[in-house]
């Protein structure tokens, strides 16, 4: 077709590169796009969002990233979906670095970013252990006139409980209970299971006590750590009676 001298419009390309995707073949969906270019086939900027948009989805961020930055030098500009795509999928990559990078790029571009990913920079920073980072964004976010949810409570949660910063982890529940009423109980549960290793059963209980002067309900689970804490207050007592 092409060696006819008759090329693909728009369309066709944009149908030729979904029909790869829909097989798995994404890398021949790239290779597709530049044959075409080598021959001189105008490919639109759709098909290049939807080829990057692509990449991201399939956790490839670096690809997604050299796509964007060698068609940039023909006068491509990424919207900012395409931008909160490629931050996400570096969070899921767990790239904090280059996500936050990124993420300082596009603001002093005046770009965006949106709840979906704020929420992937605080859950990737949660995570490595980053979590007063991570509440900066939330705060920032907040700002933005964004609402967190129950999964950016449960990422901060997790986040300094396994710093072991109870305090803060604690602060966070009660900032999530009293100015959204959101009530997450697994963020709950992982706090009073902390507690629960330690066997301190006196701060256990003064904290099951705060919390449910706050408004959450124990379940199951928490019943299961309370219990847990008490074995371990009984176990450290009686190694306290066998050392004496």
């Amino acid at each position: 077709m092409i060696r006819s001298g008759i090329y693909p419009d728009d369309f066709t390309c944009q149908i030729l590169v979904e029909r790869y995707e829909r097989q798995g073949r994404l890398i021949s969906a790239l290779n597709l796009v530049v044959e075409l270019e080598k021959f001189g086939v105008s490919i639109s900027w759709h098909v290049y969002d939807h080829l990057i948009a692509s990449l991201c989805e399939e956790n490839k961020p670096f690809a997604a990233k050299s796509l964007i930055e060698r068609n940039s030098q023909s006068g491509y500009v990424p919207d900012e979906r395409i931008y909160n795509k490629l931050i996400e999928s570096l969070c899921r990559s767990n790239c904090a670095a280059e996500s936050l990078l990124l993420k300082d790029e596009l603001v002093h571009r005046n770009i965006k970013l949106n709840h979906v990913t704020y929420k992937a920079l605080i859950c990737c920073l949660s995570k490595i252990s980053r979590s007063t980072e991570a509440e900066l964004l939330m705060q920032e976010m907040l700002q933005s006139s964004m609402l967190p949810d129950p999964e950016i409570c449960r990422a901060l949660v997790h986040g300094y409980c396994k710093e072991r910063n109870v305090g803060k982890a604690e602060s966070v529940l009660e900032f999530f209970a009293n100015e959204f009423q959101i009530f997450d109980n697994e963020s709950y549960n992982t706090l009073v299971s902390l507690f629960s290793e330690d066997g301190n059963m006196l701060q256990l209980m003064e904290l099951q006590d705060r919390m449910l002067e706050m408004g959450f309900a124990p379940n199951k689970l928490t019943c299961k750590y309370m219990i847990h804490g008490l074995w371990n207050a009984m176990g450290l007592e009686k190694n306290k009676v066998v050392v004496e």
